[in-house]
């Protein structure tokens, strides 16, 4: 028996994009998909049609697609270490400031 339905997952994989990618393919309609127990599959049929008729249009979208992806997570990624820097400045001074708070206190005792 063939498959006639794949995962998101494995298409992300064999086009090299990103499987939130996927999903917009199939909430434009670019994709069908069909609905099996508990899981969502992609019809093969979509997929070798689409890989026989793919232009380089459609080929760049997917590249750029891709590439826009991985910038929104290099992005988030320099936020969330920016933050911990700042996080980490503001604890080195709370840190200081009950260090030499703790040393008075026991110099006047």
């Amino acid at each position: 028996m063939s498959r006639t339905a794949i995962k998101p997952k494995e298409v992300a994989e064999r086009w090299d994009i990103e499987q939130s990618t996927v999903y917009k393919l199939v909430k434009e309609g670019i994709l069908r998909t069909v609905s099996g127990i508990g899981a969502v599959r992609i019809l093969l049929e979509d997929i070798e049609y689409h890989e026989a008729n793919m232009s380089e249009n459609t080929k760049d979208y997917l590249k750029k697609a891709a590439s826009y992806s991985e910038r929104k997570k290099d992005k988030k990624i320099n936020e969330l270490e920016e933050e911990l820097q700042r996080l980490k400045s503001e604890f080195a001074q709370i840190h200081s400031i009950t260090t030499s708070t703790i040393f008075r206190l026991k110099e006047g005792m």
